[in-house]
């Protein structure tokens, strides 16, 4: 029986028009052993307009080299709940989707070619896939993912879309987080119109140094989430 050592933890704020709105937990564990596997639990908890509390919470897996090998992901909001899990077989590219709803237990199973990863509804997991595929210093970087539309109930299955990042410098650059000033990897969140244009619309991301877990985002609607608290434990338990 293997060990998970913490090696992250941390928190972020949501902002809505520079006001927070909710907050996410977050640890990753690692195996302690020789490519050992990687677990990301986060947490969001929102009060919603009938002042009931959204809570949502994602456990996902990952093999040494960061391929998926399972996410499920909770939700609960007064008496109703919801879980999804998506199980993948990284030998036969099998990918297993189960949901259970307010309205009974579905599944879903397909074939899936490549390696891509799962949206998540937390944000320390929205660049996880880098550590698999890194990012070109040159042109823009696509990646694969599978989302699911279903939130309480089972409407359809999941399906692919890709994900294009486009880094903006070589090196890392200033970013001012509340009093702190940090180092972070600025990547843009390129978008195509209906032509297959570049979209004058982006968002823009800044990434850490630590299994790119993300800093910051900022989105074009107004939405803005940051880090409040990142503690790593792989060197002496030093926070920034």
């Amino acid at each position: 029986m293997s060990f998970k050592e913490k090696l992250f933890e941390g928190k972020y704020n949501y902002l809505k028009d520079g006001k927070v709105y909710t907050q996410e937990d977050f640890t990753v564990l690692k195996e302690d052993k020789i490519q050992g596997e990687y677990t990301y639990n986060a947490e969001v908890l929102t009060r919603v307009h009938t002042g009931e509390f959204l809570k949502i919470f994602v456990e996902a897996e990952f093999m040494h080299n960061f391929d998926p090998l399972r996410y499920q992901i909770t939700r609960s909001l007064g008496d109703k709940e919801s879980v999804e899990t998506f199980l993948i077989n990284q030998k036969d590219k099998n990918y297993t989707y189960i949901f259970d709803g307010v309205n009974g237990k579905q599944q879903f199973e397909k074939i899936v070619n490549g390696k891509p990863h799962i949206a998540s509804p937390c944000f320390v997991l929205s660049t996880v896939m880098i550590n698999a595929k890194k990012l070109d210093p040159v042109h823009r970087t696509t990646y694969s993912v599978i989302t699911s539309s279903n939130i309480w109930d089972y409407e359809k299955p999941f399906v692919e879309k890709d994900i294009v990042l486009e880094l903006q410098d070589l090196e890392q650059v200033p970013l001012k987080v509340g009093d702190r000033e940090l180092k972070a990897t600025h990547c843009k969140v390129v978008y195509f119109d209906d032509k297959g244009q570049i979209s004058d619309h982006h968002d823009d991301i800044f990434m850490s140094k630590y299994n790119y877990i993300p800093y910051k985002a900022k989105f074009s609607d107004g939405l803005e989430i940051e880090v409040e608290s990142l503690r790593n434990y792989e060197q002496h338990r030093t926070k920034f």
